[in-house]
């Protein structure tokens, strides 16, 4: 039978996401959909256990609502939700480029700069003043190169930002203005998010900040809504498929487009190809995009 793996960095098994019940549920639920299909779904973790060719030295399981010891593995498809780029194995889900596109928010501004805010990549503290200056809006956004869920992101003056410790290098940004918020949708400062899988929207949601914050991740206390796909206004659509038009040559990808409103209309926030997988009871929307996910999954395992 043929192995699907999905990878993530952190070495314990219940280590991230797994330490949350409804990410452990809901890859639960994903590997139900990929068995469904006649593929098994296996759980692997770091590096170090990485032997080669696609095969690793410890895997887990799913059983009986546990995760369980499921000894060596050799997968036919690596569903990577870590960073997995020891070496030329393939098929890898998303391939490498997708990855390294949405992960690394700095080439991402390459690829799409009239679509962003105007960043400036700095290196060292003493370039800092000189970017923040350069950045026209009295707020400023500092961000890392990388990174997920709001991590290190800061919004503020410069006296606020340059009173906090920096890590360098770090992308300094000019402030997306989006308290128009979107007509019919949300009010107030937000953050829209647009979820493809090869191509075809497959959820959208809108995230809020906490009252009297500005930066609209969940882990930071955001709040979060579902938008019916056929509500979406056009513009956004037009956008996350203006992204995807760089993202076609690349074959099969899974990756949301986080944007905000602003008065000159959608902007790009960041990429992000390591999707959130929800439980199903959350919105039907979930379930569906699980069961896409698996069949493009089982599809790559069976192709090899």
């Amino acid at each position: 039978m043929k192995q699907i793996a999905v990878f993530f960095e952190h070495p314990g098994v219940l280590d991230y996401p797994f330490d949350s019940a409804r990410y452990l549920n809901s890859h639960r639920e994903l590997g139900a959909e990929i068995e469904a299909l006649g593929c098994e779904y296996r759980i692997v973790r770091h590096l170090d256990t990485y032997e080669g060719n696609g095969r690793f030295a410890k895997s887990w399981r799913f059983q009986d609502g546990c995760v369980v010891d499921n000894g060596p593995l050799q997968a036919d498809v690596v569903f990577d939700k870590g960073c997995f780029t020891p070496d030329d194995f393939d098929p890898v889900f998303n391939c490498r480029a997708v990855n390294r596109i949405c992960t690394d928010k700095w080439e991402t501004y390459g690829i799409f700069e009239a679509q962003s805010p105007f960043s400036i990549l700095v290196q060292s503290k003493t370039d800092l003043a000189d970017a923040l200056a350069r950045i026209p809006t009295d707020f400023k956004v500092i961000k890392p190169v990388s990174g997920l869920q709001g991590e290190g992101v800061r919004i503020g003056t410069p006296d606020d930002l340059r009173a906090n410790g920096i890590d360098m290098p770090v992308i300094v940004q000019e402030f997306l203005d989006s308290s128009g918020g979107i007509s019919g949708i949300v009010e107030g400062v937000h953050d829209f998010r647009i979820t493809l899988l090869n191509g075809d929207v497959i959820c959208a949601l809108v995230r809020k900040p906490p009252p009297g914050q500005l930066v609209a991740a969940i882990s930071r206390g955001a709040t979060m809504s579902v938008i019916e796909r056929s509500t979406v206004p056009q513009s956004l659509l037009d956008m996350a498929m203006l992204v995807d038009r760089q993202f076609e040559g690349y074959g099969q990808r899974l990756y949301s487009v986080d944007m905000a409103m602003t008065p000159d209309g959608p902007r790009i926030i960041e990429l992000n190809s390591r999707v959130a997988l929800r439980e199903n009871k959350t919105h039907p929307d979930f379930q569906r995009l699980k069961q896409l996910l698996a069949r493009v999954l089982v599809g790559l395992a069976t192709d090899v």
